[in-house]
């Protein structure tokens, strides 16, 4: 069954107060109580299981440092992702500097199977304000917007840099992506992002993300510029 909270939160568009559904955490399975269920009704051991698993993570690290992705049917792929230090000129283009993530694609039946056989149910987490707030490591803040709530964009690019540095942004599917570069807050109105931007000069970036009239909070990331080089994410 899949706990969640209500969220307390603010429509960006009308200023009202809303309540919407979040995702809450319950509690963290290990491993060792993974490979315990498992092996419940199956011809393998919890020990044999729980080999496996410990074998996994090195696994798959080696792939990837093979330059290889790794597929695992229903449950999803994990690749990496590269990003460093934009230049002018394609041949001054380097790894110096360069910042390595791995990204974890969820296989589309895994998310299917999540709707299909989904049920939920409400759980109060009070927190020291009184309210109700989820785990904010496993669960990004959601934007508040009723129903529809549009998740925050990211930005992303090098800081501090020397000379310029390539800012992207990505946000929800299906929303168009507002932001601002001189510190005010983004409006529908503000410039509408569609390709990397280049700044060379320290710049807070400032952006949101707009899906059926509902806007996400607001995104910020100051960009420094400096005499040295700086890490890309």
């Amino acid at each position: 069954m899949i706990s969640l909270i209500k969220m307390k939160g603010t429509n960006l568009q009308t200023k009202e107060t809303i309540y919407y559904p979040k995702w809450t955490r319950i509690a963290t399975i290990t491993e060792t109580q993974l490979a315990k269920r498992m092996a419940r009704g199956s011809t393998f051991s919890v020990g044999e299981i729980g080999g496996v698993f410990a074998d996994f993570p090195q696994s798959i690290f080696d792939e990837l440092l093979n330059g290889n992705a790794v597929s695992i049917d229903g449950l999803g792929m994990f690749k990496l992702r590269v990003q460093g230090k934009s230049q002018k000129e394609k041949k001054d283009v380097t790894s110096v500097g360069a910042k390595i993530t791995v990204v974890f694609e969820p296989a589309a039946e895994l998310t299917s199977r999540l709707n299909d056989e989904r049920e939920f149910r409400f759980v109060e987490v009070p927190t020291a304000e009184g309210q109700q707030d989820a785990d904010s490591d496993d669960n990004p803040e959601p934007t508040p917007g009723g129903d529809d709530a549009v998740a925050a964009p990211t930005i992303s690019g090098t800081t501090p840099f020397e000379t310029s540095t390539s800012v992207t942004m990505s946000g929800p599917t299906g929303a168009e992506i507002r932001y601002t570069t001189d510190g005010s807050t983004p409006t529908s109105s503000s410039s509408l992002y569609s390709s990397a931007i280049t700044l060379s000069a320290t710049t807070t970036v400032k952006a949101i993300a707009i899906k059926d009239g509902v806007s996400s909070e607001v995104t910020t990331k100051v960009f420094t510029k400096s005499s040295g080089g700086g890490d890309a994410d």
